[in-house]
C-alpha cells in the first residue's frame, strides 16, 4: 500500500480516491474517520470525499464541542448528502457554533431535525437555508421549533416535498 497525495497504490495499482471514498461508504463512520484517514493522503482525502458520505448522523448534547469536526466531514459531502439527521443541543449556549460558508444542500431526499434548545434551532434554520434539493421528499422536524426554522423549512420545501412530520 503506497500514497503520494495522489491516488492509492495498492499492490501496485492506481486507484481512484473517488473509487475509495466509494467502498468507504459501506465501512463504519467512526472506524473510517480513525483508522483509514491516517493511512496517508489519499486515504484521508477518501475519507473525507463526498462519495464516503451518501448519509449523516449526527447527534449530541454538547454541540460546541462536536460541530467543528462535524463540519469538515458536512462541507465537501454536503452537495451528494442524500440523507442528513441532526439531533443537537448546546451544552454551553454562549459557545453556539455557526455553520461554514459555502454548504449547499442539492441532492437531499431526507432530512431529521431534532433541535433540542433554542440555540441548535438557529443553527438548523442556517443549515435549511442552505437546502436546494428539489429530490427533498421527507422531512422530519420536532423539538424546539422558533419562527425562523419554520420560515427556512417553508423556504427549502419546495413543490415536491411528500411529507413533513
Amino acid at each position: 500500500l503506497g500514497c503520494d497525495g495522489g491516488p492509492l497504490i495498492a499492490r501496485g495499482a492506481r486507484v481512484n480516491v473517488g473509487v475509495v471514498a466509494h467502498v468507504l461508504a459501506f465501512l463504519e463512520p467512526l472506524w473510517i474517520l480513525r483508522r483509514c484517514s491516517l493511512v496517508c493522503r489519499a486515504m484521508h482525502a477518501a475519507s473525507r470525499n463526498a462519495r464516503c458520505w451518501p448519509s449523516l448522523r449526527f447527534a449530541t448534547t454538547r454541540a460546541e464541542r462536536w460541530l467543528e469536526p462535524f463540519f469538515t466531514i458536512l462541507a465537501p459531502a454536503c452537495l451528494q448528502l442524500q440523507q442528513l439527521t441532526l439531533d443537537v443541543a448546546f451544552e454551553n449556549p454562549s459557545l453556539a457554533v455557526a455553520p461554514p460558508g459555502g454548504l449547499l444542500f442539492r441532492n437531499l431526499n431526507r432530512l431529521v431535525l431534532r433541535p433540542r434548545d433554542v440555540e441548535a434551532a438557529a443553527l438548523v434554520a442556517e443549515l435549511l437555508e442552505a437546502v436546494e434539493a428539489p429530490g427533498l421528499r421527507e422531512v422530519s422536524l420536532e423539538g424546539v421549533l422558533t419562527d425562523a426554522v419554520l420560515l427556512a423549512l417553508a423556504n427549502a420545501a419546495g413543490d415536491g416535498l411528500e411529507a413533513v412530520r
